[in-house]
């Protein structure tokens, strides 16, 4: 083994570089796909609170509290005998 790497000192950094480059992909690989995550996570809340606003612009019959407007005002329909 000794004479092989004496004949061809490139084989040790080139070993070295085989071992870690795996190990980069992995890692870079992995805090990529964190960052996406979270990006995607926000994406989504943000999209979700857009429709909850635009759900809110589009409910006519609501006051601005939330609370339903009456459809018709009504005055007491009394007889007259």
């Amino acid at each position: 083994m000794k004479a092989l790497v004496t004949e061809n000192p490139w084989l040790i950094p080139a070993t070295l570089f085989m071992e870690v480059l795996p190990a980069t992909v992995i890692i870079h690989g992995y805090w990529k796909t964190r960052q996406l995550k979270k990006q995607l996570q926000i994406e989504r809340e943000r999209t979700k609170q857009l429709q909850l606003e635009q759900l809110n612009q589009l409910r006519p019959g609501h006051h601005a509290d939330d609370r339903p407007r009456p459809l018709a005002h009504h005055r007491p329909f009394h007889h007259d005998s």
